[in-house]
């Protein structure tokens, strides 16, 4: 993560020193610099408006991916907070409350996280209990009273949503997402 973060701060200085230096080599050009102040100002502030937009509106509707016959994968939003520490069991009960902030964090740490309807039958609770306890370490599933589908799994940007518990599609899931994390 470290290497992520030097890397990044490389890249802006890089492209700062570019901007510099064509702006630098624009000016020596120039004979008379005063005279293309209001146009390169208004050039700035249309790019600037241009990318405030362009960040505020999403382009429409994330990708869906058919995922089995009883789940459906689309691209989903990162976290928004990566508060909070790591939950002390990777399975919740349908009657036990989950740490949310812990749930939050660790979807952005890469970790899987299922969230099911306790209202589930006790045959897919014991099914979800064996697929995240049993296996990859990476999963974590916690019961969601106010969801509407019976099976929602979350990736830093990756969503699996689920008519039923289908450990296969949530196992691909899963393996397509831990995947994508390694070099």
């Amino acid at each position: 993560m470290v290497l992520f973060n030097v890397g990044v701060e490389v890249g802006q200085l890089v492209a700062l020193a570019v901007m510099v230096g064509v702006g630098t080599l624009v000016v020596r050009r120039l004979r008379r610099p005063a005279e293309a102040r209001r146009p390169a100002f208004a050039m700035l502030t249309v790019a600037g408006l241009v990318a405030a937009a362009v960040i505020s509106f999403p382009a429409g509707e994330p990708e869906t991916v058919a995922r089995g016959r009883a789940c459906t994968e689309r691209q989903a939003q990162p976290p928004q907070s990566l508060a909070g520490g790591h939950p002390r069991k990777r399975f919740y009960g349908p009657s036990e409350t989950p740490p949310a902030q812990d749930l939050a964090h660790v979807v952005g740490d890469g970790i899987v996280v299922v969230r099911y309807r306790p209202d589930l039958p006790k045959q897919h609770l014991l099914a979800l209990r064996r697929f995240a306890s049993t296996g990859s370490r990476y999963v974590v599933a916690a019961p969601d009273r106010a969801q509407k589908v019976p099976v929602r799994a979350v990736a830093a940007t990756r969503e699996l949503t689920c008519t039923r518990v289908d450990r296969a599609g949530l196992a691909s899931f899963r393996d397509d997402w831990l995947a994508t994390l390694r070099p």
